[in-house]
């Protein structure tokens, strides 16, 4: 942050995620799945952060979005067939 960043987000696995930044800061705790397969679930949650900012989420919302992202894609084996659709996500989030 001292080096200019906009905020940062530290991902944490099945601990879940820390981020600062934008005048926010917070943790965001891992949803409750059965994880079946890790494989792209770190890329489904930087898809899932993107898509939220582009749609202007705030960065606690956003985070939020891509963290039930990459829990999604965990409950599903594979990395192209496993990514969850817009419905899922809104589903996980309540």
């Amino acid at each position: 942050m001292e080096r200019g960043l906009a905020f940062a987000i530290v991902k944490m696995g099945a601990k879940g995620v820390y981020y600062r930044g934008l005048g926010q800061q917070g943790f965001v705790p891992p949803f409750p799945v059965t994880a079946i397969d890790t494989v792209a679930a770190g890329d489904r949650f930087n898809g899932g952060l993107a898509f939220a900012l582009a749609r202007r989420d705030d960065l606690a919302g956003a985070v939020r979005f891509a963290v039930a992202c990459g829990a999604l894609v965990t409950t599903r084996a594979g990395a192209a067939d496993s990514a969850p659709t817009l419905a899922e996500a809104a589903a996980l989030l309540g």
